[in-house]
């Protein structure tokens, strides 16, 4: 119980200041138009830092035993270089360096202290309080008042118990390949398609609230852990796929199914790599199975800037569809208790 309240912190913190803040969230909405910063530049400067911030620290965590220690430093690093966005908006790259050390610090103690048959629940509830903390953010209007909200959650990591990681040499699994494409693929197209969808939504006075999305990660949080990784991450991919085809059909179900759709996949493709990680590799591994999201978001970001991308909806729903194949044909990722008695052992081996 102690390790999941840990990580349910260590969740949280960076869940709720990422939303609120740089990823999109409204402080940063609000020092681009304070500051007229160009949100390409602002938010791909983020994006690129952040992955090498991920990649950097894949490389080297792995040999740290003291990463609760770091992660606590880099909170209160990402306190101070948040506070500098608002005289100098380009310290966002410092911003998104930092973050990327903190979300693989983060992983990895998800993966080696909570048990995979609880690490769905965990996460969605630490998600779904982030989202909530989003929605409050939002009523603020002051842009100083709004920084210094969006960076609170990261005191709550001086509450984090000390905990040493054994260092042990292992390999990463490379199975992970077979999840990256289809995580790729979901924020790709889920970005680029939401893209096109959203302001028809909001047309027509159609609006997902918060409070639905943070309902329905709960329930996938539950369903991850209890039916398993594999089936509950086909039905988000074919919601999504869904989403697409009843647009601009039934403009109320389209909304709430891409809303669900994210709502599982986001469970998902921040719980697999925990769960394919073998003992003593958890950074690496969680490393690079974030680049899945993060390149996938940047590559969005970039298509949106510089072309007038229109997706054809049946391309997109074949490569959903193809992704589901591949995650229903691969091996379960989710690990049974006895297994992972032999995991924590050092004998877990694929």
């Amino acid at each position: 119980m102690r390790y999941e309240a840990a990580a349910l912190i260590f969740i949280f913190s960076f869940g709720a200041f990422l939303l609120s803040f740089p990823n999109f969230g409204p402080a940063s909405l609000k020092l681009i138009e304070a500051k007229n910063v160009d949100p390409y530049t602002f938010f791909s400067s983020f994006y690129i830092s952040h992955i090498c911030g991920i990649l950097l620290s894949a490389l080297l965590l792995d040999r740290v035993r003291r990463r609760v220690r770091l992660a606590k430093a880099v909170a209160a690093l990402l306190v101070v270089l948040s506070a500098l966005t608002f005289a100098a908006p380009l310290a966002i790259v410092g911003v998104g360096f930092a973050a990327g050390v903190y979300v693989v610090a983060m992983g990895s103690f998800l993966a080696r202290f909570v048990e995979p048959w609880k690490r769905g629940r965990v996460f969605a509830l630490a998600a779904s309080l982030a989202n909530l903390y989003l929605f409050f953010a939002g009523t603020i209007e002051s842009l100083k008042a709004l920084l210094v909200f969006s960076v609170l959650p990261l005191l709550l990591m001086a509450a984090e118990p000390e905990v040493e990681f054994e260092v042990r040499r292992a390999e990463i699994n490379r199975g992970f390949l077979k999840f990256f494409l289809p995580v790729f693929v979901f924020y790709l197209l889920g970005g680029i398609m939401y893209g096109d969808m959203e302001p028809v939504f909001r047309e027509n006075g159609i609006e997902v609230h918060v409070l639905f999305y943070a309902a329905a990660i709960l329930l996938a949080g539950y369903l991850y852990d209890t039916v398993g990784r594999k089936p509950v991450s086909v039905v988000g991919l074919l919601m999504l796929s869904l989403s697409f085809l009843l647009f601009p059909i039934s403009l109320s179900l389209s909304a709430y199914l891409i809303q669900s759709a994210y709502a599982f996949i986001d469970v998902f493709a921040m719980v697999v790599w925990a769960d394919l990680s073998r003992y003593g590799s958890e950074a690496r591994q969680y490393g690079a199975g974030l680049l899945s999201i993060t390149s996938a978001i940047l590559l969005g970001l970039a298509l949106s800037q510089f072309f007038s991308f229109q997706l054809n909806t049946i391309f997109a729903v074949l490569l959903l569809l193809f992704s589901a194949f591949l995650i229903g044909t691969t091996r379960e990722p989710l690990i049974p208790p006895e297994e992972y008695a032999r995991w924590m052992r050092g004998r877990w081996t694929q």
